[in-house]
This record gives C-alpha cells, sequence and structure tokens, in this order.
C-alpha cells in the first residue's frame, strides 16, 4: 500500500442511480431496497457510490476508499494498514473474492461501480470484523497500466513502489503485478522494568540510541482466467511474496542501569520468508438462480530468523557491595531458527436464491504440516500437524421493512505435537435483524458466537531466551477459544449530513492471553487459557457536507469529518484481573478546486488491552496537497508536522514483572512525501464473471524470544 494512502478525502456525495451496477441483481435478494443520495441500506451490508467528484480525487482503489470516509475504517500509513476504530483487521475483497492492498492498488477509480460494506458480516466471512467488497467492472478486450511511486523526500529511507499491467483478449484475461516496499529508518527504545525474585529484586532503567530499521519486502501476482459471461470462471493464480528483514524493528542498542551497575544491550533480529503459493478457482451457474464457487490453495512457507542478544558489563557489579544481584559480567544468547510449512485449504459454496430469500451453505477445510528447527543452546526440532474444518447453512430473508438472517456452523479444530493431540467442536449460530423504519434511519442487530485456534508459534514445546533474567515459553496444551458477540449498528442519512453509531460487546471465553511465572530466579512469559476477556466498543461517525447543493465542484468537495470512538476492556487472568478506557478521536477536513487536492487529518492515540499487556498505538496528524488529472497525479505529503517523535507506548501489567516501554523514531515526524501515480487504459469496459472466495495462508508459526 502507498504512503499516500494517508489523503483524507470527503465522504460520500450524490450519485446519479445510473452509476449503479445493472447486474447487482444477480446475487441480491429481491427486496425492496429505500435509496438516499449517499449510501444504500440493504439487509446485509450497505452500498457506498462513489461520485464523479470523487473518482477525481482519487488514483487508486485506496484512495478512493479514504476519499468516502467510511464509518470506523481506518487506514494507518506507517504500518501499511487498513483496520477499523478498534484496531480490528478489515477483510478486503473485489468482487466477492479475498485481496490484498496490493490488489485494490491496481484498482482504477473508473472501473470501481461501489463498495459494499458489511458492518456486521456473517457465517459466510468468519464473522470479520468488517468487510470491504469492490464491485468493478471489467472488460473483454483492451488493457490498462497502472504504476504508483512514493518516497521520502526530507528521509530518504522510505518509499513503496507499485506496478501492474492487465490485458484482456475475447474470454481471456491476463494480470500481472508487482510490489516492493522499503524502509530505512532508526528507532530509539527505552524499557523500565521490575523484576520480582525469589531471593532478590531488580529495578532496571535501560536508555536506548537511535538503531537501524531495515526491510525489504515484495510481492508479485501472476494471474489467469477463463470467464464464460456470468455462466462460469475458471482462475488460476500464482502469489509469491519475499520478506526479507535484516534489521527488525523490536532490535534496539542501549545502556541499562541496575543501581549502580551499568550494561551494554545490543539486541539484533534478522529474519527472512518466503511464500509462494498456487490458487485455483472455479465457479459454476446453475438452474433456478443457482450457483457452486469452489476453491482450492496450496501454500509453501519457507522461513528463518536469527537473533544475536548480548548483555556486556560497563561497571564492575562484583565490587558492589549494594549490587541487588549476583554479579554477571554478561549473558550473551544466539538463537537460529528454520522452518517449513505445507498447507492446504479447500472450499465450496452453494447458493439458491428465491423469491424474497437466499440460502447459502458451504463447507471449508484447511490442513498443515509443519517443521520449525530451532538451533539454541538445546537445540529441538518441532513437528506440527494442524486442521481446521467448517461447514455452515445460513438463509436470508426480507420481510416489508423488517428482515433477518439466521444461521448455523460447526467447526472442528485439531492440532498435534509429537505424541501429543487435542480436538474441539464448536457450534457458530449466527442472528441478524434489520429495521428501517424510514428513508433515512437504518438500525441492524447482530449476535453471533464463534471460534479460534492457538497460532503455531503458540503451540510450539519450545523455550527461547529473553535477556539474562527471563524467556519465553510456548504452550502445547492451549485450547480453542469460543466466544460470542453482540453488535448493533444505527445510520441515519440525509444529503448534508450523515451519521452512524455502532456499538459491540464481546466475550472471549478461556481466551489465550499471556502469563508470568518464576523458575528458578528466572522470569517465565508464556500463553494460558485464562478465565475471560470483555470487550465494549462505541464508535460514531458525524459526516458534513457544508455545500453539498452547490453547483460547482468544488463546494461538493468540501467535508468535514469527526469520528469519536470509546473502548472498555476488562481482563480477566487466573490470577489477576485489569480494566482500561480509553477514549479517541479522528477528524479530518478535505477540499478540492479544479484539479488542486487539500487535505489534513488527525488522530489519537487507541489503547488496546489484552491479558497484562496494555499497547498504545501512536498519535498521528498528516497533511497533503496534490495535483490531479485524468491520468496522472503528484502530491505532496507531510507526516506528523507538529511533534518531534513518532511513538508507541506498550506496558505489562504483571504483579511479578512489570514493564514500561517507549519506541520512537524522529525519522517519521515532520516528514515530506512525494508520490507519483500514472494510470493508463485501453479498450472497451465490458462486465465479467469473477471469484467469489479466495484463501490465503501466511502463518509461519515461529515462537520469537524477542521483548514483546
Amino acid at each position: 500500500m502507498s504512503i499516500l494512502t494517508t489523503l483524507c478525502c470527503c465522504i460520500v456525495l450524490p450519485m446519479a442511480a445510473q452509476q449503479d451496477n445493472p447486474t447487482d441483481s444477480v446475487h441480491a435478494l429481491k427486496e425492496v431496497v429505500v435509496e438516499s443520495k449517499t449510501v444504500r441500506e440493504k439487509a446485509d451490508r450497505q452500498l457506498y457510490l462513489p461520485t464523479a467528484v470523487q473518482r477525481r480525487m482519487a488514483n487508486n482503489g485506496i484512495t478512493l476508499l479514504q476519499a468516502m470516509q467510511l464509518p470506523r475504517i481506518d487506514v494507518n500509513i506507517i504500518e501499511n494498514s487498513i483496520q477499523t476504530s478498534a484496531g480490528e483487521a478489515v477483510q478486503l475483497r473485489i468482487n466477492g473474492v479475498e485481496a490484498t492492498t496490493q490488489e485494490l492498488m491496481a484498482l482504477q477509480p473508473k472501473d470501481i461501480v461501489r463498495i459494499e460494506y458489511h458492518t456486521m458480516p456473517g457465517l459466510r466471512y468468519g464473522h470479520a470484523a468488517a468487510v470491504l467488497d469492490y464491485i468493478v467492472r471489467h472488460r473483454d478486450t483492451g488493457g490498462d497500466l497502472t504504476t504508483n511511486a512514493t518516497n521520502g523526500i526530507t528521509m530518504l529511507g522510505l518509499g513503496d513502489y507499485f506496478a501492474s499491467g492487465k490485458l484482456y483478449s475475447g474470454k481471456s484475461a491476463f494480470s500481472l503485478m508487482g510490489n516492493w516496499e522499503r524502509r530505512d529508518l532508526k528507532w530509539t527504545r527505552e524499557n523500565y522494568e521490575t523484576f520480582h525474585l525469589p531471593t532478590y529484586t531488580l529495578d532496571t532503567q535501560e536508555l536506548g540510541r537511535p538503531t537501524a530499521i531495515r526491510y525489504d519486502h515484495a510481492a508479485i501476482h501472476l494471474n489467469y482466467s477463463y470467464a464464460n459471461g456470468d455462466n462460469n470462471l475458471l482462475s488460476i493464480t500464482f502469489r509469491d511474496r519475499i520478506e526479507n528483514d535484516p534489521a527488525s524493528f523490536d532490535n534496539r542498542n542501549s545502556r541499562m542501569h541496575i543501581g549502580h551497575e551499568a550494561y551494554e544491550i545490543s539486541d539484533c533480529l534478522d529474519t527472512r520468508q518466503n511464500s509462494p503459493s498456487l490458487d485455483i478457482y472455479f465457479q459454476q451457474k446453475l438452474k433456478n438462480n443457482q450457483h457452486l464457487y469452489v476453491d482450492l490453495v496450496t501454500t509453501y512457507i519457507s522461513s528463518s530468523s536469527n537473533r544475536h542478544f548480548s548483555q556486556q558489563a560497563v561497571t564492575d557489579g562484583a565490587t558492589n557491595p549494594d549490587s541487588p544481584q549476583p554479579a554477571t559480567a554478561g549473558t550473551l544468547i544466539n538463537t537460529h531458527t528454520d522452518g517449513d510449512k505445507y498447507s492446504l485449504i479447500g472450499e465450496a459454496i452453494y447458493e439458491k436464491e428465491f423469491d424474497k430469500a437466499k440460502l447459502t451453505a458451504g463447507m471449508k477445510h484447511t490442513q498443515a504440516y509443519t517443521k520449525n528447527r530451532y538451533g539454541t543452546d538445546l537445540p529441538a526440532e518441532v513437528i506440527l500437524h494442524t486442521a481446521e474444518s467448517y461447514a455452515f447453512a445460513e438463509i436470508q430473508q426480507h420481510l416489508g421493512h423488517m428482515g433477518y438472517t439466521i444461521g448455523l456452523g460447526l467447526m472442528r479444530t485439531y492440532n498435534a505435537q509429537g505424541r501429543q493431540s487435542q480436538q474441539k467442536y464448536i457450534a457458530r449460530p449466527s442472528l441478524t435483524i434489520t429495521w428501517q423504519p424510514s428513508q433515512q434511519l437504518f438500525l441492524r442487530y447482530n449476535g453471533y458466537a464463534s471460534a479460534y485456534s492457538p497460532s503455531l508459534a503458540s503451540l510450539s514445546d519450545i523455550t527461547q531466551g529473553i535477556d539474562s533474567y527471563q524467556v519465553r515459553r510456548g504452550n502445547p496444551n492451549l485450547q480453542t477459544v469460543v466466544f460470542y458477540a453482540n453488535s448493533l449498528s444505527v445510520s441515519w442519512q440525509s444529503k448534508p449530513l450523515s451519521l452512524d453509531l455502532y456499538t459491540r460487546y464481546s466475550y472471549d471465553h478461556k481466551p489465550i492471553m499471556d502469563e508470568t511465572s518464576v523458575e528458578d530466579n528466572i522470569i517465565v512469559r508464556t500463553e494460558a487459557n485464562h478465565r475471560g476477556f470483555h470487550r465494549l466498543g462505541i464508535d460514531a461517525s458525524l459526516r458534513l457536507r457544508p455545500f453539498c447543493n452547490a453547483a460547482s465542484d468544488f463546494g461538493k468537495s468540501v467535508s468535514l469529518s469527526l469520528m469519536p470512538f470509546f473502548n472498555r476492556y476488562v481482563s480477566q487472568g487466573n490470577h489477576y484481573t485489569h480494566t482500561h478506557s480509553n477514549f479517541g478521536l479522528r477528524a479530518s477536513v478535505m477540499a478540492m478546486y479544479k484539479h488542486w487536492l487539500l487535505s489534513a487529518e488527525m488522530k489519537t492515540s487507541r489503547h488496546e488491552l489484552w491479558g497484562e499487556t496494555l499497547t498504545c498505538q501512536e498519535a498521528t496528524h498528516t497533511a497533503v496537497i496534490g495535483y490531479r488529472t485524468a491520468h496522472w497525479s503528484l502530491n505532496l505529503l507531510m507526516l506528523n508536522p507538529f511533534v518531534k517523535h513518532y511513538q508507541q507506548k506498550q506496558e505489562n501489567l504483571s504483579l511479578l514483572a512489570p514493564n514500561h516501554r517507549i519506541a520512537y523514531s524522529d525519522d517519521i515526524s515532520r516528514t515530506l512525501m512525494l508520490n507519483f501515480s500514472l494510470n493508463l487504459n485501453f479498450g472497451k469496459r465490458h462486465r465479467t464473471a469473477d471469484k467469489r472466495i479466495n484463501n490465503d495462508d501466511t502463518d509461519a508459526g515461529i515462537l520469537s524470544g524477542t521483548k514483546q
């Protein structure tokens, strides 16, 4: 994703009805759709329609998303991620198939019909926090070329580069895209830790020095598809992603002070990963409004990591009578890990449409084999066999101003390591009720139960040294977690003003959270199934278009947006209880005059409590000035112009080993960047069939001993 995705654009503005896709009814319920000029409400999603002005503001699918300013959707330009305001991942799709941010960058705004926003995704989407589905026109002749390049001016170590080419010939289509992200920055870390050990207590203060952070991430996507209109589609896709991180974000060089003693700290992690995959997809339109979708994906992940930790005394603790610990000259920890993972994912979905209802049923199975070799002071080999199966059925019906969706799924998880194995069956019911009492007001409730399995790294029966005083250990006895969620959304739309309110309460039963203990005067950091975890989130969105009735495009483009949020966490561990509340605000202003674009955005820090770890993300603000034409754009971007340090904070609330950590960088504050994009196309546009499902595997399952 380009750094330019910080672009703060306006919310949805009026659009002529003919811009909607005439084939929308193919996969939608036969229901009465009440339409406003800013958004169309359906029983299971909202349809956001981009205007001509918004298309002019954007140069790809990401910047168009920013131009439309959807409620609860937040783009982090530093981490290159799209997530909800509560910090949860957003599932991205193109014509129903899961997609990456790079694939969204390959979309040209003129080809995007609408964005379908699933605020409460059902069983088919695995109850993701939110789903954004881009409905895109495709062609049967011609092609297009897209390039996008972003680089720092005051900080040359920031760069994102992307290129995509597509060619259409009759019923066949070929596409090739590549992306390269590079970082060469410096971060400084400060750590303040206390260790309550049986024989003594340590208070450490670690003052960092600027430390190099470098990585190169490259991805390639090659696709061939054959489509016979909407009747059937065969798609074959090869993907490969190469990640080279010679200097990890967790690296640090610092001096640690313990009483009158001092130590030089060096912590260096070098990781590499290569993950090629092959995706074969087929869909068939059957008689009587029936459809069948089948997807098969095989993936191989090769990974390696090398960590070197050094703690060397610069004063002689042996001669210091006030030293709270036995004298130590220093500590060296060297670990090397190689991993191989093979996985196969198969999924099939069947749909049947009736007059005012739709039946969806499907099944999905994932099988994986992982071998990780840990070359430490105690070399070990960990072999994991994991599997997850899921089947569901869901029916959706519209009844006048009301509608409902009811579904039931059954999930089986299995994992085995050595002679240990475990399996679990979980029922996953779901209910959604919608009510539209007027054209402006729409209410939607959703309640469901679901589950998630432990990560492969957490299951590894291995111990890795963190530093002189603590280790990190996997736990092969972790169990699958069941959780319950209830959500309510209220949306009120008018031409100059839009109001959205979203509330969600969830409860994780026996969640996998961090646990701290002491063994032989060493702190042990691990994970375990704990009592419970409660989350309450409230998100509001107020979007104002003060001059929406203006005759000029400038008046129509002016928009103001305020998105306050509140999160409340209650973490119930086996031996602890922690609570935390966080208020925050996201605000933006945007306007476009002729070819010139101006925008600004600010976000306060978002906090997240999980187990005993409280993470405080960065507060950011940005400003953009750009010039755009039909085929190219040039933008000047300023990151965090009003602060000296861009920083993140993390706190561990453990009674045995509490800590407070700060990481900050001067390289991404008051930073000026330049972005250039070029969109060229030729040939006519015609809609063809598109994939409806997709799967991917990215988890290598390596346990790391770095500080987290």
